[in-house]
C-alpha cells in the first residue's frame, strides 16, 4: 500500500484547530503530520513560510505549539 503524503499546505489546519481550542482535532491532525514528516520542525517549517508581518508568524508559530509541534 503507497504512503499518502499531506501537502505541505496541510500544515496550517493543525495549529488552526488548536486557536480554535479544538484539542481533540489539532491532537488528531498532529498524529498524522508526525506519521507523515516524523522531523517536523516548527522553525525550520517558518523559516520557508512567507510573512509578510512578524506578527503573523508569531501568532503562527504559537498556534503550531498549541497543536503539540
Amino acid at each position: 500500500m503507497a504512503v499518502v503524503r499531506l501537502p505541505a499546505s496541510h500544515i496550517p489546519e493543525h495549529g488552526c484547530w488548536a486557536m480554535l481550542g479544538d484539542t481533540k482535532n489539532a491532537r488528531l491532525y498532529r498524529r498524522k503530520v508526525r506519521a507523515i514528516y516524523p522531523d517536523f520542525d516548527v522553525d525550520k517549517w517558518l523559516s520557508v513560510v512567507p510573512f509578510k508581518e512578524q506578527w503573523q508568524k508569531e501568532q503562527y508559530r504559537q498556534a503550531l505549539r498549541r497543536a503539540g509541534f
